[in-house]
């Protein structure tokens, strides 16, 4: 069931969700078809400095089984570019100070140095060919060893797994009343992610701002893609998995079915 992505779920808070689903070939400029998904939208491209491109979709199955629903396709960039490349997507209702809210995403980083990967939601736009990171307010980053959650200089934490390539399955804890997040990396378990994760947590020395966009940025010596970008208000919403009942339903219609076949050929 792996990539599975015609399953329904109850799941109905999703403040934005982007999955790229598009029928555009690898290699299309992202700034040229846009968002795809819902509650995001695409900032002028003008004064953004959009290096991304469409490529492959990624997927995610945990230790047990579970595979993590997806569509669609990834966006990101495949070869070295001079320069900070971001892709940057707007959030159609900014989100306030208040309650708490989840983030996730697929990332898969096909080369990496350091400092470079900034990954999450930020308070404004990134300008054209700069970095994110005086405005990132709830992200992962790298850093020279290991990768962290940083926020606006009010958080830098180092905790996380060794810097490097590889896939990587991103969830994130916004407490925007207590002021702290907790990042939770490559769940061994979708169902149990809180426990069954690379944890990282920290508090902020301030408090976080309000955030209106999602940012994707690889400095000049990193190349990956990012997929299935989730924001909602349950940690259920941002890793959905086959509900059982439907799994069920799934197979007991196949079941059916069989037994329909075999009739049809017993009888001749």
């Amino acid at each position: 069931m792996a990539g599975c992505s015609l399953l329904p779920t109850a799941h109905a808070n999703l403040i934005a969700y982007e999955g790229f689903l598009t029928s555009e070939g690898n290699g299309t400029d992202f700034n040229d078809i846009g968002a795809t998904g819902s509650g995001f939208s695409n900032p002028d491209a003008s004064s953004t400095n959009f290096r991304m491109d469409i490529e492959d979709g990624l997927s995610y199955t945990d230790n047990f089984g579970n595979a993590l629903l997806v569509s669609g396709k990834s966006a990101g960039m495949e070869a070295f570019e001079s320069g900070t490349q971001n892709l940057q997507l707007g959030l159609t209702s900014p989100i306030t100070n208040s309650g708490t809210v989840y983030m996730s995403f697929l990332m898969d980083i096909t080369a990496v140095s350091s400092w470079g990967i900034q990954t999450g939601l930020t308070d404004g736009q990134v300008g054209d060919s700069s970095s994110p990171t005086g405005i990132l307010e709830a992200a992962l980053r790298s850093t020279s060893t290991n990768y962290g959650l940083y926020s606006d200089g009010l958080l830098d934490e180092r905790t996380g797994l060794s810097t490097s390539t590889g896939l990587f399955f991103f969830v994130a804890e916004m407490n925007l009343d207590a002021d702290t997040m907790t990042g939770y990396l490559n769940p061994g378990n979708l169902l149990d992610v809180a426990n069954t994760s690379t944890e990282m947590t920290g508090t902020l020395s301030g408090s976080f701002a309000s955030m209106d966009s999602f940012v994707f940025s690889l400095g000049g010596d990193e190349a990956g893609t990012i997929d299935e970008i989730r924001i909602g208000t349950t940690m259920a919403d941002v890793t959905p998995v086959p509900e059982p009942g439907h799994l069920g339903l799934a197979f007991g219609l196949a079941s059916l079915a069989f037994i329909a076949t075999r009739r049809r050929f017993s009888r001749k």
